[in-house]
């Protein structure tokens, strides 16, 4: 077996080191590759790994570019097709990384497959890779599937909506196929949710490995850099409305976008229309991809199962 580890790293010198110790375990039971995407750091991120993983290997950004170029280079240099991403704050709690790769070598048309990622928000336990997207105000919404760990997945391979880039297993060619991350997510926010829902539109499967779980140190590089990143987060959802809501729904959510505005002036919630207002400067950007992944109605009632 041969398989390309792609990690992106921005200012992870604290938090990376226990992540390639794990790593290195691996590598001596099933050979593969380790590259690392440094997006100019300015912390000892780079010196780091070089003296005490001389194994990584090392591709550096010297302009900060966020995670959707970060990871799309590191994925384009990698040798081989079976491709695991993952977030440099992430561990392996149980299970093998080779029952990711299995499910895209005996079904052809797999293209993600997912582990059990264990977070926290608000004190509670969270499965992130375990979600669900409901219909609300203005399109479709993300929501985790919280603890006890009767929520969690526990039976067999299964599918789910999309996969969580935090930690994922896939096909190097299928991805380059589907044009990779967008940057326009940059630095973060919804790339990976707009990537499996290319997936689902060419009947590829996403699927969730519940044998294999990894604890997520939620949002550690954007908690801590990205002091705005509620914004950017807001910012990318109506990027996601605009790419993928069906045209009659897309016409409502329009006609709605008035009274929401209206109403975060009377809240005095104005960072949520500086959020409408950045969006709008891609929605050329947007509206052109649109066009490459058409959705229809069918498709999106699919990503809501």
């Amino acid at each position: 077996m041969s398989y390309s580890i792609v990690i992106p790293n921005y200012n992870g010198s604290e938090i990376i080191g226990p992540l390639l110790e794990q790593i290195k375990t691996w590598l001596a039971q099933w050979p593969g590759e380790v590259i690392v995407v440094d997006d100019a750091s300015t912390d000892e991120s780079v010196r780091f790994m070089q003296e005490k993983f001389p194994f990584v290997k090392l591709i550096l950004h010297q302009v900060n570019a966020g995670f959707s170029k970060t990871s799309n280079d590191g994925i384009s240099a990698a040798h081989f097709d079976e491709i695991l991403l993952l977030n440099n704050d992430t561990r392996l709690l149980e299970g093998k990384i080779l029952d990711l790769f299995e499910p895209l070598r005996k079904d052809p048309n797999t293209f993600v497959v997912v582990p059990v990622i264990v977070g926290e928000k608000e004190g509670k336990e969270i499965c992130e890779s375990s979600m669900e997207l409901i219909l609300g105000e203005g399109g479709f919404h993300i929501r985790n599937l919280s603890a006890p760990d009767a929520h969690f997945p526990k039976k067999d391979l299964s599918p789910i909506p999309y996969g969580t880039a935090t930690a994922c297993a896939f096909s190097k060619r299928k991805f380059l196929e589907l044009g990779g991350f967008e940057s326009f997510f940059a630095p973060g926010y919804y790339e990976d949710v707009d990537l499996s829902f290319k997936a689902l539109s060419k009947e590829w499967k996403v699927l969730i490995q519940p044998s294999v779980k990894f604890r997520h140190f939620t949002a550690t590089t954007f908690s801590k850099y990205y002091c705005n990143r509620m914004e950017i987060f807001v910012r990318n959802w109506w990027l996601m409305q605009w790419l993928w809501l069906p045209t009659w729904r897309l016409a409502s959510h329009f006609l709605w976008i008035p009274y929401h505005m209206m109403k975060c002036v009377s809240m005095r919630q104005f960072w949520r229309i500086r959020s409408f207002l950045k969006a709008l400067t891609r929605i050329h950007r947007v509206f052109s991809r649109r066009r490459k992944f058409i959705p229809t109605e069918t498709l999106f009632k699919r990503f809501l199962k």
